[in-house]
């Protein structure tokens, strides 16, 4: 099961129209943390289905290196910087104060925008124009704990 949704056995995940969070146990099994009762086996044939024909809408917890939650410390202590975003044109990503909205092929928030990161950071490889939104400093550094 875990091939078939690109994760990892034990990997807490969660699904992007769901509230509950997901895992594939290490005997194959799709499991859901029921509310009050931990972890239960999928029991919905739909439920699994939807899932296993929609492994796109995963929403898998990131992983960092040390370096790379050390760098966004850094940003959120040093600049206040609490989004990160990458833009369409020229490739180029931004950390932000204030959360940016997209506008054509930039994100667009003159006011909040901090800085530019360097083409080769290594936090660049963690947005992409595709991203549904901005990066969340906070929420991606409490999440990679």
């Amino acid at each position: 099961m875990n091939e078939i949704l690109g994760v990892e056995p034990g990997e807490v995940f969660s699904y992007e129209t769901e509230k509950y969070r997901y895992m594939v146990s290490k005997q194959g099994y799709l499991l859901y943390d029921k509310p009050g009762f931990g972890w239960a086996e999928v029991m919905s044939i739909d439920r699994l289905t939807e899932i296993v024909n929609h492994p796109d809408r995963i929403i898998r917890k990131p992983r960092l290196t040390d370096g790379q939650i050390d760098l966004l410390k850094a940003a959120q202590k040093l600049i206040g910087a609490r989004w990160m975003a990458k833009d369409l044109w020229q490739d180029r990503t931004y950390v932000y104060t204030e959360k940016p909205e997209k506008d054509g092929n930039t994100y667009n928030n003159k006011l909040g925008m901090v800085a530019r990161l360097p083409d080769d950071s290594p936090l660049a490889s963690l947005v992409s124009w595709d991203d549904p939104e901005p990066l969340n400093i906070e929420q991606t550094l409490r999440d990679a704990q």
